[in-house]
């Protein structure tokens, strides 16, 4: 399985989470790939599977992610998907909390892209200040 990992990161945290998923997944068996949002590839159509995820600020994406997500939206249709994100709300104790924040940040971005994901990520996030 040839597999296309996209991840945006505002101060690095979420590098690490993407190279971790990409050898996890490499462990797998899977060919993979691990781009910046900021220089993803154009064209996804040579991969099976495609893992898109985001650090979070003020309850947002990157701006990159967002911007593949939305040109690449009819094709990862098409495609195996997962989402992941990072924020603080992964740190939370309170799982009310987690679990509203997993289904703003993770569900209503697949629903927004009219994305089935086979699976979601949510991992604790990073402050740089």
């Amino acid at each position: 399985m040839k597999a296309l990992l996209i991840y945006g990161s505002r101060w690095g945290g979420t590098v690490s989470i993407a190279e971790k998923i990409g050898q996890t997944l490499k462990t797998e068996g899977c060919d993979v790939e691990v781009f910046d949002a900021k220089k993803s590839p154009k064209n996804v159509d040579s991969y099976d599977l495609v893992v898109v995820g985001s650090g979070m600020r003020a309850d947002k994406w990157t701006k990159e992610t967002l911007i593949f997500l939305e040109k690449n939206s009819q094709a990862l249709k098409r495609k195996k998907t997962a989402l992941f994100v990072s924020c603080q709300m992964a740190d939370r104790v309170e799982p009310e909390v987690r679990d509203r924040a997993k289904k703003r940040y993770l569900e209503k971005t697949a629903e927004q892209y009219g994305l089935k994901p086979i699976g979601y990520g949510f991992f604790g996030g990073l402050l740089d200040f």
